[in-house]
């Protein structure tokens, strides 16, 4: 899954969503674009932490096993 992925199925199924073009519609289907923009980068925010802890716990538990 890349960033060009994301951005064009949330793109697709916004278009899909809110197929009328007047303003109402329009408002309605950035707002649902933006709002799942936001739900996708939380998640992948929370993933980006959660490697990072995995990779801490791994660096520690390197170090211990060198230096027995």
């Amino acid at each position: 899954m890349n960033a060009d992925y994301l951005i064009n199925s949330v793109k697709q199924t916004s278009e899909t969503l809110y197929r009328e073009h007047d303003a109402d519609q329009v408002v309605e289907r950035l707002l649902y674009r933006i709002q799942m923009l936001e739900s996708h980068i939380r998640v992948l925010c929370s993933h980006i932490e959660n490697s990072r802890e995995e990779i801490k716990t791994l660096q520690t538990e390197l170090i211990a096993k060198d230096s027995k």
